[in-house]
């Protein structure tokens, strides 16, 4: 390299160094919160969680009452379990079977009038008919089966991500429907996003799937993370638009911290 090429190299480090750092308050919030809800209205048998407990996809946060559907679901058990029904009516079936080809042999070798046959085909397919809705039914008591069974598993609330209890504000014998609204609230701060407004013309130089950096005012420290979002829509009493910066989280910093986003 030259010396004047240096030279040049050096003014351009200079100038970049030399540009003010934009800076732009927002604050951190989790970057997944769910609130959960009864799918159906009971009282609450059993609550595994309380507030602040970490828990995972697929565990059990809290489990209704369901003595009176277990019931409901030994008798439809035992209704999909019994075979009478479809015996009897395959025992029927082979009789009408055996009778009707009786009359085609004596109705062929002239001994059996003509309306004995038809009655004989008849009966045959009334009783295969029969045999068919008892085979029909067997499946509906089956569906009926897995209904309750649904219905049961429904009755058991569990967490649909990983993460931290940070509002219960049920107890177990409370009763609790949808309408009742969320009474358990799990959020994952593994991940953080960033909130931030930044004025229109600033709004220009970010990008998403830019790197940028958040300093954090309580906690003294800078994050990196990625440009998730700029917003394509100005809001016309600020003249700014809304940024979302995704953040890891290895640190566990809390959710809520006011911070900037800076920009050289």
């Amino acid at each position: 390299m030259t010396f004047r090429a240096s030279i040049y190299s050096l003014i351009a480090v200079l100038s970049l160094a030399s540009q003010p750092v934009l800076s732009f308050e927002g604050f951190l919030e989790p970057l997944q919160t769910v609130d959960i809800t009864a799918a159906e209205t009971g009282v609450l048998s059993t609550l595994s969680v309380s507030e602040g407990a970490e828990v995972k996809a697929g565990d059990v946060l809290a489990v209704l009452d369901s003595r009176l559907i277990e019931a409901s679901l030994k008798v439809a058990k035992a209704k999909k379990n019994s075979t009478a029904t479809i015996l009897g009516a395959s025992a029927e079936w082979e009789v009408s079977k055996n009778k009707l080809a009786q009359f085609e042999k004596l109705y062929a070798a002239g001994n059996a009038r003509k309306d004995e046959l038809v009655r004989a085909d008849l009966d045959e397919k009334i009783v295969a008919a029969k045999l068919a809705r008892a085979r029909e039914q067997k499946e509906i008591l089956e569906l009926e089966y897995q209904r309750i069974q649904m219905q049961i598993e429904q009755r058991i609330i569990r967490s649909p991500i990983n993460g931290v209890a940070v509002t219960v504000n049920r107890e177990a014998g409370e009763l609790v429907s949808a309408s009742h609204g969320p009474f358990i609230r799990i959020v994952d701060i593994s991940q953080l996003k960033f909130i931030t407004n930044i004025p229109q013309q600033d709004a220009r130089k970010i990008n998403r799937g830019d790197e940028v950096s958040i300093g954090l005012d309580a906690e003294g420290e800078k994050l990196t993370g990625k440009v998730e979002y700029v917003s394509q829509i100005i809001d016309p009493t600020s003249n700014t638009v809304k940024v979302s910066v995704n953040l890891e989280n290895p640190g566990g910093v809390r959710s809520g911290n006011a911070g900037r986003l800076l920009l050289q």
